[in-house]
């Protein structure tokens, strides 16, 4: 069994972890795993930011997960809610409409 390491990127495309514990403790020391016993048992779940790894445990491990901690979490990570865009849309509508 090889392994390889999906974060690393073409740079370490060659470099081979003889089982899973070995490519998890890379993760741990070169990547951000998740510590979630929940994602330990489904393995690979690690990311290449701490910002990500954040994301992450905020979308699948809040406790009263809600659609806002949804939307922070994405956020973090870079993206908009479709949600967003159409607020942000409709403001710059009322905008225009004001100054004319």
């Amino acid at each position: 069994m090889h392994l390889t390491c999906h974060l690393c990127g073409d740079d370490f495309k060659h470099m081979y972890y003889n089982d899973y514990p070995s490519l998890e403790r890379h993760f741990a020391k070169s990547h951000f795993i998740c510590p979630y016993d929940e994602c330990k048992s489904k393995c690979y779940v690690a990311f290449q930011t701490e910002n990500e790894l954040k994301a992450h445990v905020n979308i699948m491990h809040s406790i009263g997960r809600t659609q806002t901690s949804a939307i922070n979490a994405t956020a973090l990570l870079g993206f908009r809610a479709a949600d967003d865009e159409d607020e942000d849309s409709h403001q710059r509508k009322k905008v225009v409409k004001k100054e004319r």
